[in-house]
């Protein structure tokens, strides 16, 4: 019995699963497909942020009035006031995915903002930090193990989770093979391999894991591939899909980006 696997996934979560899938980027976004202050809660939580606590509340207040100085500095936009004083990140992202048309354009665009504003300072952040590579991807794989065991626990059908190391020897091949010899090419640092028991259980296992594992918003575009099934006739009828063979499916994901 499998009570998590064959519970009904969300537009939100279908949604946020292909783009993991298929390598898309949450910057063409232009509505946020959620449903309640629990759901913000669970993709702050991927990214590390936890809305209850004080620091990161305000760390997330800090981001959201860069990326709305930033748009009204060099672009000169005036943004409502209900988008400009909601009450924290969550309140932005509900109005992300409300009905009225101005103020979920607004909320998305701020939004996008944010994302690239983390992505950028804690890029700069890295560069300072006296924390070795190997120091980070230990952190990376024991959260990773810890959320395999969740979802054991729970009841998704793993049955294989195997997480490797890029050699030295390895990245220093696949950079000689690349036309621009640089890190910041290289994804694959660490690797997760998970093998589910059926078709069926990849879109949930995916789903699960850009919640409590890997932001679904750091997918990096065209490094994400589906070649295993179809996902809109999956997400149109599940039983469309089904095999008894064990299928394989692999997670790039960049502890170095």
């Amino acid at each position: 019995m499998r009570p998590l696997i064959s519970k009904k996934l969300t537009l939100g979560e279908l949604e946020r699963a292909r783009l993991v899938l298929r390598g898309g980027t949450v910057i063409d976004w232009r509505r946020l497909n959620i449903s309640s202050p629990d759901d913000c809660k669970a993709i702050l939580r991927a990214n590390e942020y936890h809305s209850e606590d004080p620091g990161d509340d305000a760390r997330l207040r800090e981001i959201r009035n860069s990326a709305i100085n930033y748009l009204v500095r060099n672009f000169g936009f005036e943004f409502a006031v209900p988008v400009t004083d909601a009450v924290n990140t969550n309140a932005l992202m509900m109005l992300a995915a409300g009905r009225d048309p101005s103020l979920r354009s607004q909320a998305c665009m701020i939004l996008k903002l944010m994302h690239i504003v983390h992505h950028v300072e804690a890029r700069e952040l890295r560069s300072k930090l006296a924390v070795s590579n190997a120091e980070l991807y230990r952190l990376a794989e024991d959260k990773a193990l810890r959320t395999a065991q969740e979802m054991k626990t729970l009841g998704y059908p793993i049955i294989e989770f195997k997480i490797s190391r890029k050699t030295n020897d390895s990245l220093i091949t696949k950079l000689l093979s690349k036309k621009k010899a640089s890190m910041s090419l290289v994804f694959d640092m660490l690797r997760f391999r998970i093998v589910t028991a059926t078709v069926e259980d990849i879109i949930p296992t995916v789903s699960y894991l850009s919640s409590h594992l890997f932001p679904f918003n750091f997918t990096v575009p065209g490094e994400s591939h589906n070649s295993i099934f179809t996902f809109q006739n999956f997400a149109r009828n599940e039983g469309d899909v089904s095999t008894d063979v064990p299928v394989k499916w692999e997670r790039i994901y960049s502890v170095t980006s």
